[in-house]
């Protein structure tokens, strides 16, 4: 048998509430579903069957059959170095300039170790 998590999974159920007022007939009802074997038994038909009063569930339809792949798109060459030129350009840095930062001597020694 297959563990009961797996089991509500596979059959669509997402979430289930035990809410105040449960009596010992519901909960051993619903022990009672959702033990039963798994071969041709779905869990959530079968607890929608009993209409429980105190416990709720939520289950999702069938998930369509999804064909996950990579798309066919061509490889497109990417020149770095222009892109970096054409930004240079655009933001008007000038990259010959002196970068002094503000450092205090705690920090600059910190950098030599």
């Amino acid at each position: 048998d297959m563990n009961i998590a797996f089991r509500l999974f596979k059959d669509g159920i997402r979430n289930i509430s035990f809410l105040s007022g449960l009596t010992s007939d519901e909960l051993l009802l619903f022990v009672d579903v959702i033990s039963r074997p798994a071969k041709d038994w779905d869990v959530a038909l079968g607890l929608w069957e009993c209409n429980f009063t105190h416990i709720t569930f939520y289950v999702i339809e069938a998930e369509e059959v999804l064909d996950y792949r990579v798309p066919d798109v061509p490889i497109q060459h990417v020149d770095y170095d222009e892109k970096l030129k054409q930004l240079i350009l655009r933001e008007k840095i000038d990259i010959d300039a002196v970068i002094v930062p503000d450092l205090d001597t705690q920090e600059v020694e910190n950098l030599k170790t």
